[in-house]
């Protein structure tokens, strides 16, 4: 055991100094450290990492790594929109200056029918090409690439999040280090309220509970 911890140790941080820094859940970042100790990078999982970054980041005290994860997170998302609204601008274009009336044709089939059907087939091929379904399409595909952006920033995030905790931790060993649960709580409450806000309204919020 005793070698265990002397070959995880960090650039001769003490083994027991180490472990009272990381403080919750250290062996699991030991073995991590010991495991790569002979790379400068690694990749390892965090799901903690993935699904909650700044999260992670605030619990473990990288107040500085959090922000920067809030405003890079912020400018990936931004710079996507912006560039997937760019390349489909033309399209969105085009369904813009096209004309608001929309030929239907009627498959023989649905002639067949009752003209209650017919009529219901009408109305939602109108619904489906019209102009605003179209374009909300456009736009909620744009929503999923930078969505989908933002979740590939955090699973590269996630997989060096601890090799950058460990970086952290050689800046750092002067420090107190461990845990923080306030932290996470601030901001979960705070997100709570805006969305609370968000739904029922910033006056009835107020009115509610002042």
């Amino acid at each position: 055991m005793n070698n265990y911890y002397e070959d995880s140790a960090i650039n001769g941080i003490p083994p027991g100094k180490l472990h009272t820094f990381i403080d919750r859940n250290a062996m699991r970042y030991i073995e991590a450290f010991s495991e790569n100790k002979n790379y400068k990078r690694f990749v390892t999982k965090n799901f903690a990492a993935f699904f909650f970054p700044e999260l992670w980041l605030l619990y473990r005290k990288m107040f500085l790594y959090a922000l920067l994860k809030v405003l890079t997170s912020i400018l990936l998302c931004v710079t996507v929109f912006f560039a997937s609204t760019a390349v489909m601008t033309p399209k969105i274009n085009e369904i813009i200056n096209s004309s608001d009336l929309v030929e239907v044709e009627i498959p023989e089939h649905i002639m067949q029918y009752d003209d209650w059907v017919v009529e219901s087939y009408v109305k939602e091929y109108l619904r489906q090409n019209s102009k605003d379904t179209r374009l909300n399409a456009i736009y909620f595909g744009i929503d999923i690439v930078t969505v989908a952006a933002l979740v590939i920033y955090n699973l590269i995030f996630s997989l060096y999040a601890d090799c950058i905790y460990r970086t952290y931790i050689k800046n750092n060993q002067h420090k107190k280090g461990g845990v923080s649960f306030i932290a996470v709580i601030i901001p979960v409450v705070l997100i709570f309220v805006f969305f609370l806000c968000r739904i029922i309204g910033i006056e009835n919020f107020l009115n509610y509970w002042m």
